[in-house]
């Protein structure tokens, strides 16, 4: 195991190149399950199924749907967790047999502070419903357990990383199905404000991103709040480490893997921003060894961040997070588009409303040469007033885009 501490400001950029082939809004649909109804993930099949995981508070409890969109992201189904739960959707994983995996942050009733991780199989066109995790702390009982992101494979494994609180906040990782091992590793523990970050399936091994003041080796923090990447095996047994540190704030909040075992993450860094000012997105590939392949930033001069990435094609790299927050700006959705082998950015855009609002992006992925994100927003892309709360949305982005009315 490898363990290499760095300065992001020190890092070497990836060069940028001129952005080409921009792809121009063309769809968005909004909708409400409630107050502070928000769209966290989307998963696209091969043949094109789209699905989205949200949440909203209908009746002063969070309930969690998982939805079946046309390509031009009408609804065509919905599934729905148990209303016996309040929960919180966080991610969604389209599987090979046509079944759809959601992940969530459950508790038995709103007053409750006893979370715990649930994972639920659905069959898309019927109620169906099927248990397929219960996480309470992972490995014992404890005041919450929350998933920060979770992956699946079509061979049954799942994978969860999120932190827990029993006597300290620990960040923890949970792996089982599948040909290998189960297991449960603790990442970081004994210090406050630890956070997962992403959790990615590679082969037998597992690619996690975690953010708190120290890891379970004891490395201290570098400044104000640190970021972690390691590589763990099939035994939950760490292969290397990346310790991104600065004297400001760090944080990784998405990831990736590819075919070839390389590692790619995004988050935000107060420490890279080229005297831009603010946190601004930072990315960075990984060989399957763990050593930097290439770093980029992307930002304005107030505060930005990476949320989600996903590999389109053999060469792309997508992003999807905000840009522009502040207590004085609303903040715009960012989505962008780099090359994965070297780093440069070929094009980003900004998602914004027509009428005022702030707008987040949590999710992205592609089918075909289309673009699709969800997140959250408090304006209107096609009505001349703004929701009355804050609304889910799916937007797509192609080469002909022009913005249509939604239903």
């Amino acid at each position: 195991m490898s363990i290499r501490p760095l300065l992001l400001a020190a890092a070497v950029l990836a060069s940028c190149s001129p952005p080409e082939d921009e792809p121009k809004l063309d769809r968005v649909v909004q909708w409400s399950d409630g107050d502070n109804t928000s769209a966290q993930d989307i998963s696209i099949t091969a043949n094109g199924q789209l699905y989205t995981a949200s949440y909203g508070r209908p009746d002063g409890r969070y309930r969690s749907s998982v939805r079946l969109h046309s390509p031009s992201g009408e609804p065509l189904w919905t599934g729905t967790q148990d209303p016996e739960l309040d929960s919180m959707a966080r991610g969604v994983h389209a599987m090979a047999d046509g079944s759809v995996l959601l992940a969530t942050q459950a508790k038995l009733n709103h007053d409750s502070n006893q979370q715990f991780v649930w994972m639920g199989r659905y069959q898309p066109g019927s109620s169906d419903r099927q248990q397929v995790m219960r996480l309470d702390y992972w490995d014992g009982p404890a005041e919450y357990s929350v998933p920060s992101d979770s992956d699946a494979r079509d061979d049954g494994t799942v994978a969860v990383v999120g932190h827990g609180m029993r006597e300290d906040e620990v960040v923890m990782l949970h792996r089982s199905g599948g040909s290998t091992p189960s297991f449960s590793v603790r990442l970081a523990e004994g210090f406050e404000e630890q956070r997962g970050g992403f959790v990615a399936l590679s082969d037998e091994n597992t690619a996690v991103g975690f953010n708190s003041g120290s890891n379970a080796l004891g490395d201290r923090n570098g400044g104000d709040f640190d970021a972690w990447v390691t590589m763990v095996d099939s035994n939950g047994v760490a292969l290397w480490t990346d310790h991104i540190a600065g004297p400001g704030r760090q944080g990784v909040h998405g990831g990736t893997t590819d075919a070839e075992g390389r590692v790619y993450v995004c988050g935000a860094s107060e420490d890279l921003d080229d005297g831009r000012g603010g946190a601004d997105v930072f990315v960075r590939a990984y060989d399957a060894d763990g050593s930097i392949l290439w770093t980029q930033s992307l930002g304005t001069a107030w505060s930005d961040a990476c949320v989600d990435v996903d590999l389109s094609g053999d060469d792309t790299l997508l992003l999807a997070g905000y840009q522009g927050h502040s207590e004085h700006t609303a903040a715009q959705g960012l989505v962008a588009a780099l090359d994965a082998d070297t780093g440069a950015v070929r094009w980003q855009t900004a998602v914004a409303p027509k009428v005022a609002g702030a707008t987040f992006l949590f999710g992205v992925d592609s089918f075909d040469d289309d673009v699709f994100v969800v997140g959250q927003t408090a304006g209107s892309f096609v009505d001349d007033d703004a929701p009355p709360t804050h609304q889910a949305m799916l937007a797509r982005l192609s080469s002909e885009g022009i913005l249509a009315s939604a239903p």
